[in-house]
């Protein structure tokens, strides 16, 4: 197993998405030669956690599946807001929504297609085959500061990358 630890709120499943979670730890699985690493750059905010987004924490993300409290979901947005919903619930149907939560709030709704789950893992199969790295740089997050003024000034070759070293254990290249 890995020498990496986590402990905090885990989602255990579509329940997750309606608040129902659970204190635990969570030990990741020993890496192969076949795994990729990939940095999370966005977190997102946990369902449980839905009243954030009206202290101004603005683009939310949130599990998506066929009984998700959607009217709850869209009932958080700014007026003007949009719910963009990404890939497909379970079964491929939304909850029911009401039309005057859209109408009132000039709520825009759409979608986008980010490929199956057999889909995803081809193409991260692919990846591992090819040999595929990132163009990223990846800088400290205690040189938040200066990588946005360098990239201002056009420094940047591709991406910055902030990498807290202090919660995840990994060091800047």
């Amino acid at each position: 197993m890995s020498a990496i630890k986590f402990e905090g709120w885990l989602g255990l499943g579509p329940d997750s998405a309606k608040g129902k979670m659970e204190w635990g730890s969570f030990e990741p699985k020993a890496w192969t030669e076949n795994d990729i690493d990939i940095q999370i750059s966005h977190c997102g905010i946990c369902g449980s956690d839905l009243h954030t987004l009206r202290s101004g924490w603005g683009k939310t993300d949130y599990l998506s599946n066929s009984d998700m409290p959607l009217q709850q979901y869209l009932s958080l947005l700014k007026w003007g807001g949009s719910f963009v919903q990404v890939g497909s619930p379970d079964g491929g149907k939304l909850p029911e929504i009401s039309a005057f939560t859209l109408i009132m709030n000039n709520i825009q709704v759409g979608g986008s297609n980010i490929g199956s789950v057999s889909q995803i893992q081809e193409m991260l199969e692919f990846a591992v085959r090819q040999n595929v790295k990132p163009w990223i740089q990846t800088r400290s997050m205690n040189d938040a500061n200066q990588a946005i003024v360098d990239m201002e000034d056009g420094k940047a070759r591709y991406r910055y990358v902030l990498v807290n070293e202090r919660h995840f254990g990994v060091s800047v290249a």
